[in-house]
């Protein structure tokens, strides 16, 4: 026996051997005063006290805390029974070996065997000295008023702290850690079952005994322990499931860093381990991302190279157990750990691991081990969907930053000169200039000297010019030697004339270019908003006047002036005409055509319009379409073209083909209230269901106005009618409103689509854009499919609907009309229960 504490802990030892001794010491005391006595005890009566003690131990409760299940019986209510039964020296003898003999039976240790037996010892000895103290009765064996009842309930108080404070006095020397920390823990719980066992040994010493109760007795004791168990048992379920369910809703994050964290600290609670981490992998350096939160409550992030392939050969979906150092690092103790590897939901591979950690071993149940694999499958998914939202935002700022820069300089390019012009246009009062650059003698430089050289110039000059501009301003390069600088909050035409100078001062210098002193000068164009221009397109075609002007006399600089322009003129009288062009009828529609990717069938079509100018011929919409914003024609020429869209559709569904139409709105149309009222007007009109109608819209203008934007779009939702976000990735997306927005529909730009296979980068964001819209539930909708290629790679990425010139031009409403009755290729039909269209979202929702 006492060779098994040879390697335990100092403190332990002495506290087992503290007890052996003082329990040991009780019973020889009883046996003695047992034997010397007069005491007359009945043996039906030490049997059935012993009896009450071995059931009390069998008919366990176990309750964990951290990595210790503890175990809580019925102990107490048997010894105030058996305080009632038989006299003091008799039930210290009979209690230990009672408990002896049940945890022998049981399969435990022999130390423990002992230990167990010995505390019983003590705790009965002060338990029945209590209730001598307060009931002032040398024998109990009959009720004397309420000091008795007391007393058997102070007995019984006694008997749970001693009984506790032997039981946690070994937790504690064999843990190492505070007695007090072990205490509260489960002091709750112990002093719930302490007053649950009190209140049933009163009431069954209120019952009348004879033969029938007796014979009773065993059935209601296992029925009250059936009720008190399962009350327990139903308590801790819904207090863990209740966890969970708050657990999952704190995982809904798509920020890896903020899932990681909330995993941690739910998990701690969730499986009452004593330290947690999560490890992930960060392919980034190769190694792991590690968080940590141990019992100073407070998460860790730090990153290793180590574990990598140990991570990679756990089992999927296993919960594995192990030995090994203790998370917080500077520690040796030897602790226990349960390692659950986490998954991607797509596929086997291993994201990470969730780690607890146990100060001792833990023996986890079914539905402990169940809770810990479901949490961990909700981890892992919402780890998954945080590092897609983050790999689909990086690839879109890594291709927003090609797209709207230049290779060359680094310099914005036109796309992002055009947005930053349009933002500070939008400033209400704004006063901007902007400054187009040509230089001088650049192409015979370059032919000369050779593409290399001039790169090196074009890379000299970009410099030379953000050296004299603010950080407010913006210089761009708009291809081969021309550069545009914008000036926002341009207080007079001198501060750009300033400027102007600034800029050929520093072109006129001398450029030092592998070894050669390179003269280049440059010319200067100037225009302003809104003194002379009343858009960006305006402000670019007034300032590349100006520039051509200035290169007439090389080197120097020309602000723009109507009186040697006669465009502007002409721009007023197309705004007139187009007016007029709304009451003639003269713009017309042409529709391209949609195709499903999983069988080629026709399943919509989007309305593009076009002016049949009297004179000019037909004019695309890039010529006609501001003019319509900035004339104040923009709710007319909308409801005129969504009327006419709406009648086409009406027209498709007669001729037995159901499919759907697209429309295309402005930031504008979709800050005014009458737009939704305008639509449904136009459905009725031509008894059209509203779900055939696709308003495609773009990221910006979902940005724009928010609420404005938000309001109108809800009224449309609720009619019916199905959003699309147009160009989707070239703007500035939200996830959060695209949720929000309820829309139904992405359209991948024509740029990545075009690209993709050939650009790695582009294939990337279409496949990423592809995968967060299903796992949105929307349909998404490929534009600029110009080859088979390119549609046989979008078919193996799921891709719903494509778009562009393989599969069809835009074509006159007439010309349209016959492709569907000639059923080439395919037409979807009304005949159907759900069109196609349609059914993809359905399924898609349903996952």
């Amino acid at each position: 026996m006492f060779a098994s504490l040879s390697g335990s802990p100092r403190r332990l030892r002495n506290l087992v051997l503290t007890v052996y001794v003082l329990g040991f010491a009780c019973m020889a005391v009883a046996g003695v005063y047992a034997r010397e006595g007069n005491a007359k005890v009945s043996g039906t009566h030490v049997l059935l006290a012993a009896f009450l003690v071995a059931a009390s131990e069998l008919a366990v409760m176990h309750l964990r805390f951290g990595g210790e299940r503890y175990t809580y019986t019925w102990s107490e209510a048997a010894v105030v029974l058996g305080i009632v039964l038989i006299p003091y020296p008799h039930l210290v003898l009979v209690a230990p070996l009672a408990v002896a003999l049940t945890h022998s039976l049981s399969g435990r240790q022999p130390m423990k065997v002992y230990y167990n037996a010995a505390s019983a010892a003590i705790a009965v000895t002060v338990a029945r000295l209590t209730m001598v103290v307060v009931s002032g009765h040398g024998m109990v064996t009959s009720s004397a008023g309420w000091r008795y009842w007391v007393g058997l309930a102070c007995a019984a108080g006694v008997y749970s702290i001693a009984n506790s404070a032997t039981t946690t006095a070994a937790v504690s020397a064999s843990q190492g850690v505070p007695m007090g920390s072990v205490l509260r823990r489960h002091l709750p719980a112990t002093l719930g079952v302490l007053a649950g066992n009190t209140l049933v040994a009163a009431l069954l010493l209120q019952i009348r005994w004879n033969a029938a109760t007796v014979a009773m007795l065993p059935v209601l004791l296992g029925l009250l322990y059936t009720t008190y168990r399962g009350n327990l048992s139903a308590r801790e379920d819904r207090d863990t499931w209740r966890e969970l369910e708050a657990a999952s809703k704190d995982l809904a994050s798509l920020d890896v860093d903020q899932v990681a964290r909330v995993a941690v600290e739910r998990s701690l609670r969730l499986a009452r381990a004593d330290e947690v981490e999560i490890l992930l992998r960060a392919d980034d350096f190769g190694g792991l991302q590690r968080y940590h939160l141990g019992p100073a409550g407070e998460v860790s992030v730090t990153q290793t190279d180590a574990g990598v392939l140990d991570l990679l050969d756990l089992q999927s979906g296993a919960l594995v157990s192990s030995v090994s150092e203790s998370i917080t690092s500077g520690t040796a103790t030897s602790s226990h750990a349960l390692v659950l590897r986490l998954d991607s939901p797509e596929n086997d591979q291993a994201l990470g691991a969730l780690r607890l950690q146990f100060r001792s071993g833990v023996r986890l149940t079914d539905r402990e081990r169940q809770v810990l694999v479901t949490f961990g499958r909700s981890v892992a998914a919402s780890v998954y969907n945080a590092q897609l939202y983050e790999q689909t935002r990086e690839a879109s700022r890594r291709h927003e930053h090609e797209a709207t820069h230049d290779s060359l300089t680094g310099l914005p390019n036109r796309a992002l000169l055009v947005r930053r012009a349009a933002e500070y246009l939008a400033v209400p009062d704004a006063a901007v200039s902007l400054l187009l650059v040509d230089l001088d003698h650049f192409k015979s430089i370059n032919d000369t000297l050779g593409h290399p050289t001039g790169d090196r110039l074009l890379q000299a000059a970009a410099q030379r010019l953000q050296a004299v501009l603010r950080t407010t301003d913006t210089i761009a390069r708009l291809g081969g030697d021309e550069f545009a600088i914008l000036l926002p909050d341009t207080q007079s035409a001198e501060d750009s004339e300033r400027v102007a100078k600034a800029v050929l001062a520093a072109l006129a210098t001398p450029v030092l270019v592998d070894g050669l002193r390179l003269s280049v000068e440059g010319s200067v164009g100037i225009a302003h908003y809104p003194a002379d221009s009343l858009n960006v397109d305006e402000l670019l075609a007034h300032a590349d006047i100006a520039l051509y002007q200035a290169k007439t006399a090389r080197g120097s600089s020309r602000t723009y002036s109507r009186d040697h322009d006669d465009s502007s003129v002409s721009r007023l009288t197309l705004a007139a005409e187009l007016r007029s062009a709304l009451a003639r009828d003269e713009l017309v529609l042409h529709f391209q055509s949609q195709h499903s990717v999983a069988d080629g069938r026709l399943v919509a079509a989007e309305a593009l319009v076009r002016w049949h100018h009297p004179q000019r011929g037909l004019l695309p919409p890039s010529e006609f379409i501001s003019l319509a914003e900035d004339s104040g024609l923009a709710h007319d020429f909308t409801n005129y073209v969504l009327s006419k869209a709406i009648r086409e559709a009406a027209t498709w569904r007669d001729l037995g083909a159901d499919l759907h139409v697209s429309v295309n709105l402005s930031a504008r149309n979709l800050l005014d209230p009458a737009l939704p009222q305008a639509v449904e007007t136009a459905l009725q009109r031509h008894n059209l269901p509203p779900s055939v109608l696709v308003l495609e819209i773009t990221e910006r203008t979902m940005m724009s106005e928010l609420e404005v934007v938000e309001r109108v779009l809800g009224e449309l939702r609720q009619l019916g009618v199905q959003l699309s976000v147009d160009d989707f990735g070239t703007g500035y997306s939200s996830m959060t409103f695209l949720t929000r927005a309820a829309v139904n529909e992405l359209k991948v730009d024509r740029d990545f689509v075009s690209r993709m296979t050939v650009s790695e980068s582009d294939a990337a964001i279409v496949r990423a854009t592809i995968e967060l819209a299903h796992g949105l539930g929307l349909r998404v909708v490929a534009e600029g499919v110009e080859d088979a290629e390119t549609f046989a790679a979008l078919h193996a990425l799921g891709c719903d609907i494509a778009q562009g010139f393989h599969l069809g031009r835009p074509m006159p409403a007439d010309v349209f009309r016959s492709r569907i009755l000639a059923s080439e290729p395919p037409v979807a039909r009304v005949a159907a229960q759900r069109g196609p269209y349609d059914a993809r979202v359905v399924a898609l929702r349903q996952r």
